[in-house]
């Protein structure tokens, strides 16, 4: 029985190697660029990264060139560890298969404003 399942899924995103940018200083430059594109006083950027990657080395770069009037680490919004844990936990099974859905809804992990 073939699948559609792709085991290696992957998003092409270029054949043109110049649309990836490394070092501080391009990566700096390209968004300055596309933040002067952008016809508007107020101006807000978002940068979603993956776990285990640096969100200081970000910060840091990010404050020391655009020098932003605000900045904001996304993580700081969540529970705390200890509170998700508390919360899931009647959710949380020992079936990896037939565990429990919940009823959580993503607002439910931020702390109040």
């Amino acid at each position: 029985m073939k699948t559609k399942y792709d085991k290696f899924p992957k998003i092409k995103i270029s054949d043109n190697f110049e649309d990836c940018i490394s070092g501080w200083q391009s990566i700096i430059h390209t968004i300055s660029e596309k933040l002067d594109q952008v016809n508007k006083q107020n101006k807000l950027i978002a940068i979603d990264v993956y776990q285990g990657v640096s969100d200081e080395e970000i910060k840091i770069a990010i404050k020391k060139y655009l020098k932003p009037s605000s900045f904001f680490l996304t993580q700081k919004a969540f529970k705390s560890e200890k509170e998700i844990e508390e919360m899931v936990f009647p959710d949380v099974t020992d079936d990896r298969i037939f565990g429990h859905m919940t009823n959580l809804e993503i607002t439910d992990f931020y702390t109040s404003p």
